[in-house]
């Protein structure tokens, strides 16, 4: 972050808490774009988040409080209000236009921009070019018999590229797609600025109340419990008597 190196540059290093947390610089006139050195704070990660919320700050208040792991039900909540502010502020996807969304939403996923699928007839992957001489335009499952329907894989990163395989291919694989870091800030955004209604929270709240958990009885010691708590601790797995 270049306003911390501006900070370091001119007091030093920045210090830590006795927690060991590392202090944060703050903008004072709340423009993270404005890194005049007369503009820049060093304080406390909890003075932080306080100044952030004494202002109505919510966005920069949950982001805050993500990294100060408090209780998981007060980030949702700060990040609910943040949502309401973003929307009402105009900020982040809620400043572009429908074009903008359009070519943003076009720039991942399925609907890589410029780039087609190439497999060898075993694997298939998405490249601007073909990958080499084994390699032919099109996917894997037109020649491997697949019907339409049909389960391709799934997708393994080697921390390079992204292929579709139905089993590991490798130890250097795992399973998963790699995202770049613009796709990760742009499904971040999206999470947080997701907003419902207090009548949809209301029934989502009462639905789970009407959720009935099937209950068992232990054929070992007799007990009884919700099912997902008692195959873990219960019949085979159980030390009653």
């Amino acid at each position: 972050m270049n306003y911390r190196k501006i900070w370091k540059e001119n007091y030093g290093d920045i210090p830590k808490d006795k927690s060991g947390r590392s202090y944060e610089i703050h903008h004072i006139d709340g423009n993270r774009d404005n890194n005049d050195i007369l503009n820049l704070k060093c304080i406390s990660i909890s003075d932080h988040f306080y100044i952030h919320l004494k202002q109505g700050n919510f966005l920069a208040s949950a982001s805050i409080a993500r990294r100060m792991k408090l209780n998981e039900t007060d980030i949702k909540a700060l990040a609910r209000f943040g949502g309401i502010e973003a929307r009402d502020k105009k900020l982040g996807i809620f400043a572009l236009t429908e074009d903008q969304k359009r070519e943003n939403s076009s720039k991942g996923g399925k609907a890589v921009r410029g780039k087609h699928w190439f497999t060898d007839g075993i694997s298939e992957t998405k490249s601007e070019v073909c990958p080499g001489s084994g390699w032919k335009k099109g996917r894997s499952c037109k020649n491997l018999g697949y019907t339409k329907g049909k389960k391709l894989g799934y997708f393994w990163n080697n921390g390079i590229i992204n292929m579709r395989f139905l089993e590991c291919p490798g130890p250097e694989w795992k399973k998963g797609k790699l995202l770049t870091q613009e796709q990760r800030n742009r499904r971040s955004e999206i999470a947080s600025s997701i907003i419902r209604s207090k009548e949809s929270n209301e029934k989502r709240s009462q639905k789970l109340k009407n959720i009935m958990k099937e209950k068992v009885i232990c054929n070992v010691c007799g007990k009884i419990g919700g099912i997902g708590a008692m195959k873990r601790w219960h019949f085979e797995n159980c030390k009653g008597v």
